[in-house]
């Protein structure tokens, strides 16, 4: 009879570690669990495969996690660390992180994937018969697209689209952002022309609707050149009942001059902003760390973008542009978030 108190008790175990802490992941019938193991001990035994069976088919309910992230890592496996790190401090969700491993080469896809392998994170390798164009942009939206057609239609949940070198660096829920909404994103705008900024995009895929129509393509509009995510402008427009909470994009640059012919390009809207050559003393006054500006007022540090209240860190251009300046920034950055991993 111990034994059989002792494998319920292991079971007990195995839900508590299961569930995570979240409702709804499993459900269970406590109080019929109570009746059977207060059994008489002397027909514990006999009983036990009952009670492991009740248990597997009817008191525990499994649910895929509500919320799925999912990225895509072309050559920065380090990336992939990082971002399973500061998910695992700065999340307040129950959530499942995806890789779509888009590596070019052999060497690069088994880096990726062993990286994935070390920390448990799922791994899917996209098929590189579908890229038609090496450049950047492309691959992009071609890992985007089949990110979707992959996951996202099928998920009855959130489902989040993140860039590989995108950090939350401060607390937050991705289901409380999206909370009464059914997208949450910041959109880029040139002209009259709006899409969806695929660095951060929050989708709620029980109630939204047409999503296998929503493309990512970059092509022009009306004549009006767009960035990757362009094309989700044909789907807001075909959708117009969507509820969509728009969240805002920080620039900074503050060490270089900015042409403003090169802002335009940038899709800014009303919701961003864009800081260039601010002081010290301004940048604590937007609620900047020290850590964070000593990096922001680098000589050799420019175009880090911040989104949502300056929750997210965004590298930028960090998988594609190779310079002394880049791997610099990137160097800093990564020392910054080890730091911020441990305290």
């Amino acid at each position: 009879m111990k034994i059989g108190y002792k494998i319920i008790e292991i079971l007990f175990c195995i839900v508590r570690v299961q569930s995570n802490g979240s409702a709804g992941v499993f459900i269970m019938k406590y109080s019929s669990l109570a009746r059977l193991i207060l059994w008489n001990p002397t027909m514990g035994i006999r009983k036990l495969w009952r009670v492991l069976f009740f248990i597997t088919s009817s008191f525990i309910v499994a649910a895929k996690p509500d919320v799925l992230i999912v990225t895509h890592s072309y050559n920065r496996p380090d990336f992939i660390e990082l971002q399973y790190k500061t998910f695992k401090k700065f999340l307040n969700d129950y959530y499942e992180f995806v890789v779509f491993n888009d590596a070019k080469s052999d060497k690069l896809e088994n880096e990726i994937n062993a990286m994935c392998a070390s920390l448990n994170i799922r791994c899917i390798r996209v098929p590189q018969n579908i890229h038609k164009s090496t450049h950047p942009s492309r691959r992009h939206i071609d890992c985007i697209h089949y990110a979707f057609r992959e996951l996202g239609v099928k998920h009855a949940g959130i489902f989040v689209q993140l860039d590989s070198d995108l950090f939350p660096i401060e607390k937050i829920s991705l289901t409380e952002l999206i909370k009464d909404f059914e997208v949450v994103a910041n959109l880029q705008k040139r002209h009259e022309i709006f899409w969806i900024n695929p660095v951060i995009a929050l989708f709620d895929m029980r109630t939204l609707r047409n999503m296998e129509t929503m493309r990512w393509d970059c092509d022009p509009i009306n004549n009006i050149q767009t960035d990757t995510g362009g094309y989700t402008y044909y789907y807001l427009i075909n959708n117009r009942g969507i509820r969509i909470r728009k969240i805002d994009r920080l620039f900074c640059n503050c060490n270089k001059h900015i042409p403003s012919y090169a802002l335009t390009t940038m899709g800014l809207t009303k919701n961003d902003h864009v800081l260039i050559g601010e002081s010290f003393e301004n940048l604590q006054e937007r609620g900047f760390g020290i850590d964070l500006i000593n990096i922001l007022r680098h000589d050799n540090v420019r175009n880090l973008e911040f989104y949502c209240e300056k929750k997210f860190l965004h590298i930028g251009n960090s998988s594609y542009v190779y310079s002394k300046d880049q791997d610099f920034k990137i160097q800093l950055i990564k020392e910054y978030l080890n730091k911020i991993i441990k305290t």
